[in-house]
């Protein structure tokens, strides 16, 4: 139906093809993810609900829950004031209407001061206890017995909010990765159909889109094969005139058989089955073709092979080279570092066993091997006690840390759980002298250490 695109052109729609085929589980994917974090939303929401800050966010209920707790409290002042209040009014008016019944010329006016000033502490105490109910049916509402609580349950509606709006800010951030990979897929979809539609229009789903795809390739193929025999029938042409050859005409005269009737026969039968084993090899040939798959696909597999080869080559080159390096750093360090570890090694492991060992060696390994003051040759890690192992062990350690890091902290933890008394005591001594120069911390789950100390 029209022109078949390039090779390239067609392996880049290849490629393409097999991005949308990748995009698809990924969509199904967010779309599952979708529908749980909505089931999160759903009731992180219904678990947000409450009666006491219907619709508020976080920040609105808990100043509500202050100004409520503010009006409780001002309630309860202004009770406590009024019984204050009441208790003066009244003592004032007693005060003032004895006084003036008594020593005043005007005696009935005390009455009238007791009056007025029962008057006043009446009119007090009832603002008082009104200010008491109104600030009993605050806490009523909330359904609590203290005020601090309402700050409590402004705060937890407070995270409850937060909890809410963090698992729909999750649905949206997975809507929009979907529309991102659903819109991409889209696009992608309709460019390929494009495409696809110029050699193959009658294409109308992806299965189609694969197979015109590997058909247009497959015809790519064939047509370099058969231009190839075309210009192979031309050379040969070419060559067969250059020798004298000359196109047979009507007129061109036929020379005489050299072949009998009969032996004609035999040949033409013998060609035939020649033919036809020919023609059984064919159709082996092309259904070993057939069983191996679309050569294109093959092609691309094999560069992506050849490329992850080239990538694996340079990768051992790489570690060969760093290997190399590791190697003579180490062979290096072992001709600096070794004696001088072995040496201070050696002296503290003469500490800690009391002298019975004075040399320590460790080999490239860092296998130990300790020797006496009578041994001829050392002995190894593998045939001393674990205790002296860890004598052995420790004083590396201590080694390693002078050499190293001499100013560094030193922390030791369960370091001596191994040693007998014997050998942790002197351990400890060891360790009370070296920490006269660096800080020494020794964690140890045992009172075994603070009372050999």
């Amino acid at each position: 139906f029209g022109p078949i695109p390039s090779r390239d052109a067609l392996k880049r729609a290849q490629g393409e093809l097999a991005f949308l085929k990748a995009l698809e589980p990924e969509i199904r994917q967010g779309q599952e993810e979708l529908a749980l974090a909505q089931q999160a939303l759903e009731r992180a929401r219904q678990a947000a609900q409450d009666d006491h800050f219907p619709g508020m966010t976080g920040e609105e209920a808990v100043r509500k829950g202050e100004r409520d707790s503010e009006s409780y409290r001002s309630g309860m002042a202004k009770k406590a004031a009024g019984k204050r209040n009441f208790i003066l009014l009244q003592a004032a008016g007693l005060l003032a209407g004895a006084a003036l019944a008594i020593f005043g010329p005007f005696w009935w006016l005390g009455p009238i001061a007791y009056v007025l000033c029962a008057a006043a502490s009446a009119l007090v105490f009832t603002n008082g206890t009104k200010a008491a109910r109104q600030a009993a049916k605050i806490l009523e509402r909330y359904g609590v017995d203290d005020v601090e609580e309402i700050a409590a349950l402004a705060g937890n509606y407070q995270q409850r909010m937060a909890a809410a709006d963090q698992a729909a800010q999750q649905v949206r951030m997975i809507q929009g990765g979907l529309k991102d990979r659903q819109a991409r897929l889209e696009n992608s979809r309709q460019e390929l159909f494009r495409f696809v539609h110029t050699f193959a229009p009658e294409v109308k789903e992806l299965f189609g889109v694969s197979a015109a795809l590997s058909r247009a390739l497959n015809l790519g193929e064939r047509e370099t094969l058969a231009r190839s025999k075309l210009e192979g029938a031309q050379r040969l042409t070419q060559a067969l005139q250059a020798q004298g050859g000359r196109e047979l005409t009507e007129e061109t005269p036929l020379s005489q058989p050299t072949l009998s009737l009969e032996q004609a026969a035999q040949e033409t039968g013998r060609l035939q089955v020649e033919l036809e084993r020919l023609d059984r090899a064919l159709n082996q040939a092309w259904g070993k073709q057939q069983a191996l798959g679309d050569p294109a696909i093959l092609s691309a597999r094999l560069e992506q092979v050849e490329e992850e080869l080239e990538r694996r080559r340079r990768e051992y080159q790489a570690i060969s080279i760093a290997m190399e390096t590791l190697q003579q750093a180490n062979a290096q360090l072992q001709q600096r570092f070794s004696p001088q570890l072995n040496r201070a090694a050696g002296a503290l492991l003469s500490r800690l066993t009391g002298g019975k060992y004075h040399a320590l060696s460790l080999d490239k390994e860092l296998e130990a091997s300790a020797a006496g003051a009578r041994d001829v040759l050392p002995h190894s890690a593998l045939y001393l006690s674990k205790g002296t192992v860890d004598q052995i062990y420790l004083a590396v350690r201590l080694a390693v840390c002078d050499l190293c890091l001499p100013d560094a902290p030193l922390v030791l933890d369960e370091a001596l759980a191994a040693f007998d008394d014997a050998r942790a005591k002197r351990a400890l001594e060891l360790l009370q002298e070296l920490s006269e120069q660096r800080q020494i911390l020794l964690f140890s789950c045992h009172n075994r250490e603070s009372q050999l100390t």
